[in-house]
C-alpha cells in the first residue's frame, strides 16, 4: 500500500510515493471455481518507518480487498478432480554459533520439500529471520500445531528431535535458549488430476523425501564483480532472487530432515504432522531410510533418521569422509561439500523442524461401509441364511406334553387358591368357583389357545394330516382316534408330573457344545484326528447356524492342512455373520496361503471395518500386509492399533496365539519376530517364551525346542506352563521317565494362568472359553495317567484320572479311571467308570472292550455279547488294538461272550 502525494516543485506538480505497509491476500479462492471474492486483511507497516515509530502506533489498519476476474480459472470438472497440498514449517533449536549468525542483517533461510512434481521452497527473508524465544510474538509467524482436524485421519508422528535427550524439560530449555526459523505463509501447491495420480504412484515407491534447509546471505544485484558472480552462482543454487533487487548467495549449512509421506496414502488421511531432526545432507542417508521401510511392523516408520548420518569431523572441524586420496584440506572442498560440513552444527544444537503437510481432500478416499460390504460380497457372495424349521413327530409330542404339564401346574395353583379362600365349601362349590374364575379372567381361553397350537403340530407331524377332511364320517373317525390318542398322552404327562411317590430318575448328562469342543481338543491332543473331526461335525450338526462351531472346525482343518475345507468353513461363518471379525481374518489367512493378495486385502479391510476398535484385527492386518510387501497399509494399521491405546505386548501375544490357532509357521514366526522388538513385562516374557516353545514342539522342531528349553527353565523355574511343555517335549521324544518327572513337577507347582485361557478369551466364544479353561493342566493329567498305566502304577493312574474327571470330565478320562480300576480287580468301580465314559461317547470301542471283559468275569453272557457287538462295530476307534486279543482269550476261557464264534 503506497501513499501518492502531489508535491509542487519549481512551480510544477510532481507525484511522490511513500510505502505505508504491506498486506497479503491469498488467491487460492480463485482456484475453487470462483470469479470474485472479498476479504479483509491487516496492514503491516513497512520496516522503513522504524521500530520506534511502529511500537508507538496503537491503531490497527485493516484493508478490504475485492478481487474480480472475467471468468473462472478452472471448470467445475477441473475443480472436482483437483487437490491442494499445503506445507508449513518451523525450525526449532537452531545453532547459536558465530558462524551461523542467524540474527545478522542480510541472512535468510530456505526450506525445500522434495515432491514428485516440483520442489516446494519456503524462504525466510529479512522480515522473517530467526527470532529468539519460542514464545515470541511474531507479526508474520505461522503457528504450527500438532492437532489434527477431526475430519482427517491424520497420524501424529513421534517427535524424534532430541537426538537421545527425551526429557521434555531439557528440550524446552534448549528451545528457549536458541532461536527458531518461521515462514510467514504456508506454501500451497495446486495439484491437477494428472499430478495427483503421479503423487499416488510416487509415494509408495519413495516413502521418504527430504526437507532441505539452507542458509543464505543477500547481496544487491550488480554491486561489483563479486556480487555479480554471486548472483550467477545463486541462479542455480538458490533458484531466483528476492524482491527489492536482492539475490541469494550460494547455500550454506546444508541440512536435511527425512520426512515419511506414507501416511498421506492412508485411506481418508488429509494431514500429517511431525517433528523431524535436522542432520547434514546425505543422499546415502535418504536411500538407507527408504530401505528401512521394509523392516517389519516393529520398525517405527517415524524413526526416520538412520544412525551415523552426521559426517565424521576431525579435530579441526573438517569432514574426514570428504578428503580425497591426496589428503586435501577442508578449504579445498567444493561449496556444496563445505555447506554439508557446516551443517554438523545442526546435530550439535539438536535442531529439528516441525512440518505439517495437509491435503484438501484425501489422496486415497476412505471407503464407506456400504462399499466395503459390496467388495466383501464379491469375494463371499451372500445367500439366504434363513434355516427352515422342521418340527418332527417326536418333537411335537414333547412340546404337547410340556404344554399339558404347564397348564396342569397353573390349574393346580389356581385350585389351591380357591380352596384357601373358601375352605368350608365342598368340592362341587370349589369346582364351580374355579370354572367361573377361569372364564371371567380369560385364562380358560388362554390355556385353550396354548394347547391348540400344540395339538395342531401333533396333527401335522404325528398324523400327517395337513388338509381339511370333507367326508363327515371320515372326519368323525379321525377326531375320535385323535381324542383317544391325546387323552392317553395327557394321562401319561399328568401321571409323570404328579407321581410324587415315584422313585427319582437319574439326571441325564447334558452334552453341551463346549463339551463337544473339549472332546475334540482332547482327541486332537492324542493325535486322534478322525475322532476330533467327528466331534466338531457333531457340534455343527446340532446347529448349522452356529457361527462359532463353523469357526472352530475351520481352524481345525487349517491345523490339519486341509485348506480348501477350512476356506469353506470360514466362508460359511462370514455368510452367517458378515461382521464376524475372527472369521474374516482367518479367511484372509487362507487367501494369503493361496497368494491371492486382492481377496486378502478385501477381507482384511472388512475385518477392521467391522471392528474398528480391535487392536488384534489391526495388528493381524498389519502382519499380513507386511508379508505381501504392502508397507503403507502395514504402517497405517500399526498406527491405528497404537491409537487404541492398547498394550502392545499383550496385542502381540494375542496375534501369536491367533496364528498358532491355524498352525501357520511362517505367520507365527513373523509375529514372534515382531514381538522381539517390544519391551514386555516379566509375566509377558514367560508367556512369550511359552508360545515360542509351544510353536517349536507342535511344528516338530524338537532339536530347536530342546535348545530353548534349558534357558527357559533357568529363567522361569517355577512356571507351570514351561514345566508342562517340558513334559510334552519329553513325551514326544519318547523319554517317558523324564516326561513323568516333568508332569509331576508341573502339577506340584501353584496353578498359574494358562496360555490357552488367554487364547480362549481372545479368539473363542462362550463355548470355546468353557472348552479350554485349564486345558493345559488336563492334557498334563491325561498324559501322566497314561504313563502310570504303562508303568503299571494303577493306583497313581486312578488318582490322576479321577482328578481330571473332577475338573474336565471326558470319555477318555473316565476310560482311564476304568482301566486303572479293572487292572486292580475293582470290577464294580471299573464298570461304573466305563458306563460314564459311554455317556460322553457311546462309540468308544475301548470302553466296550473292557465292559466285555467285566461281563465275562462276572458271568453275564448276554451283556457280554451285546458289549462285544458294540466293540466290533466301533473297532476302528480302538486306541490299543491288542485289547481284542485279551477279550477273545477271556471269551474262550469262559466260553461266553462271543455270539460270532461259530461264524
Amino acid at each position: 500500500l503506497r501513499e501518492v502525494l502531489m508535491v509542487e516543485k519549481k512551480k510544477k506538480l510532481e507525484t511522490q510515493h511513500q510505502d505505508l505497509g504491506t498486506c497479503e491476500v491469498s488467491l487460492r479462492t480463485l482456484l475453487d471455481g470462483s470469479s470474485n471474492f472479498r476479504t479483509s486483511t491487516q496492514l503491516t507497516p513497512t520496516p522503513e518507518k522504524g521500530a520506534a515509530e511502529e511500537a508507538e502506533s496503537t491503531c490497527t489498519v485493516v484493508v478490504d480487498v475485492e478481487v474480480i476476474i472475467d471468468q473462472p480459472l478452472l471448470s467445475r470438472a477441473q475443480c472436482e478432480s483437483s487437490n491442494f497440498m499445503t506445507v508449513s514449517a518451523t525450525v526449532y533449536s537452531i545453532p547459536d554459533t558465530t558462524s551461523f549468525a542467524h540474527d545478522s542483517t542480510g541472512v535468510v533461510f530456505q526450506g525445500a520439500l522434495q515432491l514428485p512434481y516440483q520442489a516446494t521452497e519456503l524462504t525466510s527473508g529479512s522480515d522473517d529471520r530467526a527470532v529468539h524465544a519460542r514464545n515470541a510474538s511474531l507479526t508474520h509467524g505461522v503457528a504450527v500445531s500438532a492437532d489434527v482436524p477431526e475430519a482427517s485421519a491424520a497420524i501424529a508422528m513421534t517427535e524424534q528431535c532430541t537426538q537421545g535427550s527425551e526429557d521434555p524439560t531439557i528440550r524446552q530449555s534448549q528451545d528457549e535458549a536458541r532461536g527458531r526459523i518461521e515462514w510467514r505463509m504456508p506454501h500451497t501447491v495446486y495439484l491437477d488430476a494428472e499430478t495427483i495420480e503421479r503423487t499416488r504412484a510416487f509415494i509408495p515407491k519413495n516413502r521418504f523425501v527430504t526437507f532441505e534447509l539452507t542458509r543464505h546471505t543477500t547481496s544487491e544485484v550488480g554491486k561489483g564483480d563479486k556480487g555479480g558472480k554471486a548472483s550467477k552462482a545463486s541462479s542455480s543454487s538458490a533458484k531466483g532472487a528476492l524482491s527489492g533487487g536482492l539475490e541469494l548467495s550460494p547455500p550454506g549449512f546444508h541440512g536435511m530432515a527425512l520426512v515419511d509421506l506414507g501416511p498421506l496414502m492412508y485411506p481418508g488421511a488429509t494431514c500429517i504432522t511431525g517433528a523431524y531432526p535436522v542432520v547434514p545432507y546425505s543422499a546415502t542417508a535418504l536411500e538407507a531410510a527408504r530401505a528401512r521401510v521394509t523392516g517389519g511392523i516393529g520398525v517405527d516408520a517415524t524413526d526416520s533418521v538412520p544412525p551415523n548420518t552426521t559426517p565424521e569431523l576431525d579435530g579441526g572441524g573438517k569432514d574426514k569422509s570428504r578428503k580425497d586420496k591426496g589428503g586435501k584440506a577442508a578449504k579445498d572442498m567444493s561449496p556444496e561439500d563445505a555447506a554439508v560440513a557446516e551443517a554438523a552444527e545442526y546435530t550439535s544444537a539438536h535442531t529439528y523442524v516441525v512440518l505439517q503437510i495437509s491435503m484438501q481432500t484425501p489422496l486415497v478416499a476412505k471407503r464407506p461401509q456400504a462399499e466395503v460390504a459390496e467388495r466383501l460380497s464379491s469375494v463371499i457372495p451372500p445367500r439366504d441364511i434363513q434355516v427352515q424349521r422342521r418340527v418332527g413327530a417326536e418333537r411335537a409330542m414333547v412340546d404337547f406334553k410340556e404344554q399339558i404339564k404347564t397348564v396342569a401346574r397353573q390349574l393346580a395353583d389356581e385350585h389351591r387358591r380357591q380352596v384357601g379362600n373358601g375352605s368350608q365349601c365342598d368340592q362341587a362349590e370349589v369346582r364351580r368357583k374355579l370354572l367361573y374364575e377361569l372364564n371371567v379372567s380369560g385364562k380358560y381361553f388362554a390355556y385353550k389357545e396354548l394347547l391348540k397350537r400344540a395339538v395342531v403340530r401333533v396333527v401335522r407331524e404325528k398324523f400327517h394330516q395337513t388338509h381339511a377332511i370333507v367326508d363327515p364320517a371320515e372326519r368323525e373317525d379321525f377326531l375320535a382316534s385323535l381324542y383317544t390318542f391325546l387323552v392317553h398322552e395327557m394321562q401319561d404327562a399328568l401321571n409323570a408330573e404328579f407321581a410324587f411317590s415315584a422313585a427319582p430318575q437319574p439326571a441325564e448328562v447334558d452334552i453341551t457344545d463346549s463339551d463337544l469342543l473339549r472332546f475334540a481338543m482332547e482327541a486332537e491332543s492324542r493325535d486322534d484326528f478322525g475322532q476330533a473331526a467327528k466331534y466338531l461335525q457333531d457340534c455343527i450338526e446340532r446347529s448349522k447356524a452356529n457361527v462359532e462351531t463353523w469357526y472352530q472346525y475351520g481352524c481345525f482343518c487349517m491345523r490339519r492342512h486341509d485348506v480348501s475345507k477350512a476356506a469353506e468353513c470360514f466362508r460359511e461363518c462370514v455368510t452367517l455373520q458378515p461382521t464376524h471379525t475372527n472369521a474374516l481374518l482367518m479367511a484372509a489367512c487362507v487367501e494369503w496361503h493361496h497368494k491371492d493378495v486382492h481377496k486378502m486385502q478385501i477381507l482384511l479391510e472388512s475385518a477392521t471395518t467391522a471392528s474398528t476398535g480391535s487392536a488384534l484385527a489391526w495388528t493381524v492386518r498389519a502382519t499380513l500386509s507386511d508379508m505381501v510387501g504392502d508397507t503403507i497399509d502395514r504402517d497405517m494399521c500399526v498406527a491405528s492399533a497404537k491409537a487404541l491405546d492398547a498394550d502392545a505386548c499383550a496385542v502381540g501375544i494375542a496375534v501369536v496365539q491367533f496364528f498358532t490357532l491355524i498352525n501357520q509357521p511362517a505367520l507365527v514366526e513373523k509375529a514372534l519376530a515382531d514381538m522381539a522388538l517390544l519391551a514386555p513385562t516379566e509375566p509377558q516374557k514367560e508367556t512369550i517364551a511359552t508360545l515360542r516353545l509351544r510353536h517349536l514342539i507342535t511344528s516338530g522342531a524338537l532339536d530347536a525346542a530342546e535348545a530353548m528349553l534349558q534357558p527357559c527353565l533357568a529363567e522361569h523355574f517355577t512356571s507351570t506352563n514351561i514345566r508342562g511343555l517340558e513334559g510334552h517335549l519329553r513325551f514326544r521324544q519318547g523319554d517317558m521317565a523324564a516326561a513323568q518327572k516333568a508332569y509331576e513337577r508341573c502339577l506340584e507347582l501353584p496353578a498359574a494362568g494358562d496360555v490357552c485361557e488367554g487364547l480362549a478369551t481372545v479368539h473363542f466364544g462362550d463355548a470355546g472359553r468353557a472348552a479350554v479353561e485349564g486345558w493345559d493342566e488336563h492334557v498334563v493329567r491325561m498324559r501322566l495317567g497314561s504313563i502310570y498305566l504303562h508303568n503299571k502304577e494303577y493306583s497313581e493312574a486312578k488318582r490322576v484320572f479321577l482328578s481330571a474327571c473332577t475338573k474336565t470330565p471326558t470319555s477318555a478320562s473316565w476310560e482311564g479311571v476304568g482301566v486303572a480300576c479293572y487292572r486292580m480287580d475293582d470290577l464294580g468301580e471299573a464298570e461304573m467308570a466305563f458306563a460314564e465314559s459311554n455317556i460322553y461317547n457311546s462309540h468308544n470301542a475301548m470302553a466296550w472292550a473292557y465292559l466285555v471283559l467285566i461281563c465275562v468275569k462276572t458271568g453275564r453272557a448276554v451283556e457280554a455279547e451285546q458289549a462285544y457287538k458294540y466293540c466290533l462295530n466301533n473297532e476302528h476307534t480302538l486306541s490299543d488294538p491288542a485289547i481284542l486279543g485279551e477279550v477273545r482269550a477271556a471269551q474262550d476261557a469262559a466260553g461266553i461272550g462271543n455270539a460270532f464264534v461259530d461264524a
